[in-house]
């Protein structure tokens, strides 16, 4: 039977970047004018309502309600939001499949070098598919699996002081016992995207089958997975609010005033919007970067258990 090296599978991610550095420049670029920019401009036309709400709180001095300049300024707003959620949704998913596409093809078909592997073909429109299919379907299960909880919370919860640890306990792990069962579920189905890619037609529950047998080194990769990403997030997330805090002084608000409008926007806009606007960019043309490099990293190893259980006899790019 095939098989797949954990290791293997867990590194792909840092080989692709390091065997392709400039792909993924042009993957975080692709992100930040697919994904980013049109988000930037959709909140580029609510920001002056923004801020016209600011300076008419800060000028009447009330937080307690909302005055009626206020309810009418808001009420346009929610119109321009509504909007900006749906550009965000499909700019959302467009980038994604971009990405999907080009990690996929980065791994599977490295001689497609073309465009640094960035397409929107039919293969990207399957991508597509599959994806929204199972965000559904994982959607519906997760609802599924929640509703025995939910029972059992309530009958626990209107037993009052009447419930000893031990139930609690045991709830508990019952809860962990769903949660796991919802992530073997997910690991069955994690090589269908790959496995669409590969084949250019609609494969979902094909993946079913592929993983039999394979459940726990699949489990321990997306657990070694899981922790790299969170120790990322935890050093991106420290460096994002040493900026943000530098920037906010920057624009010299005071932060000891963020809880009273007259004081917070004291400073007019007009003298710290362009530093705002720079920072912003930077942040969030920082952040498509990171977010190119963490789609290797977490996409790339599921590519490679694909390639080494679909063809075992194919060796891993660069190698």
């Amino acid at each position: 039977m095939a098989t797949f090296s954990i290791g293997e599978a867990v590194g792909s991610g840092f080989a692709l970047i390091r065997r392709e550095p400039l792909a993924v420049l042009v993957w975080g670029l692709a992100y930040f004018v697919v994904g980013v920019l049109p988000q930037i401009a959709m909140f580029a036309l609510i920001f002056p309502d923004f801020i016209a709400m600011a300076r008419e709180s800060a000028t009447s001095g009330s937080t307690d309600a909302a005055t009626p300049a206020q309810l009418q300024q808001l009420l346009g707003m929610q119109a321009k939001m509504m909007l900006m959620q749906l550009v965000q949704f499909a700019t959302s998913i467009l980038a994604a499949v971009l990405l999907y596409g080009a990690v996929l093809r980065a791994v599977l078909e490295p001689e497609n070098r073309a465009f640094w592997y960035l397409r929107v073909g039919p293969q990207e429109g399957w991508l597509a598919a599959v994806l929204a299919v199972g965000v559904v379907l994982l959607m519906m299960a997760a609802f599924v699996v929640m509703i025995p909880f939910m029972i059992v919370g309530v009958l626990l919860g209107l037993a009052g002081a009447n419930t000893s640890p031990v139930e609690w306990l045991a709830f508990a792990l019952f809860a962990i016992g769903g949660m796991g069962v919802f992530w073997w579920a997910a690991l069955r189905l994690s090589l269908s995207m790959p496995m669409t890619f590969a084949e250019r037609k609609f494969m979902l529950f094909e993946s079913w089958p592929l993983t039999k047998g394979h459940a726990w080194p699949m489990f321990l990769t997306s657990l070694a997975l899981v922790g790299l990403i969170l120790m990322i997030e935890v050093v991106l997330a420290i460096v994002f609010v040493m900026v943000a805090v530098a920037a906010v002084l920057g624009m010299g608000v005071d932060l000891q005033a963020l809880e009273a409008p007259d004081k917070l926007f004291a400073n007019p806009p007009e003298n710290w919007l362009t530093i705002a606007v720079i920072v912003g960019v930077a942040v969030f043309g920082a952040g498509s970067f990171l977010t190119a490099a963490l789609h290797a990293i977490m996409l790339a190893p599921y590519a490679t258990i694909y390639r080494r259980l679909a063809s075992p006899a194919l060796t891993a790019p660069g190698t």
